[in-house]
C-alpha cells in the first residue's frame, strides 16, 4: 500500500475475508492497510445469515471470518483515526530510528514477524503500528516540541501507557506487555 501512496488517489480493501476465522487476521489487515495511507476497509462477514441477522453467529462454516468482537476492534480503529488529522497523514516508516524487539524493525517483516509502520503528520501526529512480538522499544525522530504518547490496545481500545516527551531528537518509547499487535498516538501537545 504504501508504494500506491504516491498516486494520491484514495485506496480501498474491499471485501477481505477467507483467511479463516480469527478476528486477528481481519484487525491486523485493516491496522496495516490504515497506517500505510489506505481510507477505505470493508470486510466480508459471515456472522450475518439469513438466521441471524444480528451478526451474531459464531459456528459458520464459512472461509472467512467475522463477529461481534471484531466489529468492536474495528470500531476501535475507527476511532482512534477520528482523533486525529488522518487526512493530512502520510505512510512515514523512516520516523523510526531505532529500537528493541525480539526482531529488526522499520516497516518490512522480520525473521520473527515483528513490524513497525508509521503514519504521520511532520511534527504534529504520529500512529505507530506494531504487530507481533510481545514488548517493544522504539525510538522515534521527530522535530522540537512537546508530545503526549499513549500504546493503546486494538482488542480493547484502552490506553495502557501514557507518557508525556518534551523536546526535540530521538525520545524512546516503550510498550506495555500486548499480545499481537499494539499501536502508539504521539501528539503535538499545543
Amino acid at each position: 500500500m504504501e508504494q500506491n501512496y504516491k498516486l494520491n488517489k484514495v485506496q480501498g480493501d474491499d471485501e477481505t475475508g477467507f483467511r479463516g476465522k480469527e478476528d486477528v487476521h481481519y484487525r491486523t489487515e485493516a491496522w496495516e492497510f490504515f497506517i500505510a495511507g489506505g481510507a477505505i476497509y470493508d470486510n466480508l462477514d459471515y456472522s450475518f445469515t439469513p438466521a441471524t441477522p444480528s451478526g451474531t453467529l459464531l459456528d459458520y462454516k464459512s472461509p472467512g471470518g467475522g463477529s461481534p468482537d471484531l466489529r468492536n476492534q474495528l470500531r476501535i480503529l475507527h476511532e482512534f483515526f477520528d482523533a486525529m488529522d488522518f487526512i493530512h497523514m502520510k505512510p512515514m516508516n523512516n520516523a523510526v530510528k531505532g529500537g528493541f524487539a525480539t526482531a529488526p524493525l522499520g516497516g518490512a517483516p522480520a525473521r520473527s514477524g515483528v513490524t513497525v509502520r508509521v503514519l504521520g503528520q511532520e511534527g504534529k501526529n504520529y500512529a505507530l503500528y506494531v504487530r507481533g512480538g510481545t514488548h517493544i522499544e522504539l525510538q522515534l525522530k521527530l522535530p522540537a516540541g512537546n508530545y503526549r504518547s499513549e500504546w493503546i490496545n486494538t482488542k480493547t481500545g484502552k490506553v495502557e501507557r501514557s507518557d508525556d516527551v518534551q523536546g526535540a531528537g530521538e525520545p524512546r518509547f516503550a510498550s506495555p506487555e500486548y499480545t499481537e499487535d499494539i499501536v502508539l498516538r504521539v501528539k503535538a501537545i499545543e
